[in-house]
């Protein structure tokens, strides 16, 4: 069970498994790591393969590797935007002229805030 609370079976990873970056575990590095608690994969990606793989699940939990140990971050103050408006994975070419607010998302897993951006197209 303590396994789990430190490094776990990333223990000897060195490199985000998506994109190949060097992970920062050491203060050697050059990019921070993380892991999600509510997916099945226990392995660490840089700051911009989580932001790609959770873009469609928001309500997922993220630990940041941090002074020898895992702290809670949000996907809101890693810098996750979620394009309301459109199927999933379809940008808004209208998004510059949209602005960011904050949303506020109760979901069976917690209360969690959410940076969103409403579509402005005409085409709705």
């Amino acid at each position: 069970m303590l396994h789990l609370d430190g490094r776990g079976y990333a223990f000897h990873q060195t490199r985000c498994p998506t994109c190949q970056i060097f992970l920062n575990l050491d203060s050697i590095m050059t990019e921070a790591c993380y892991r999600c608690l509510g997916c099945q994969d226990s392995g660490l990606y840089c700051k911009n393969c989580m932001l790609l793989r959770h873009s469609q699940l928001p309500f997922h939990h993220i630990q940041e590797w941090k002074n020898n140990f895992f702290q809670p971050v949000t996907l809101q103050s890693l810098g996750l935007v979620l394009q309301l408006g459109h199927p999933s994975g379809e940008a808004c070419y209208c998004a510059s002229t949209s602005p960011v607010t904050m949303l506020v998302a109760l979901d069976c897993s917690g209360v969690h805030k959410l940076n969103v951006r409403y579509c402005a197209c005409q085409k709705r």
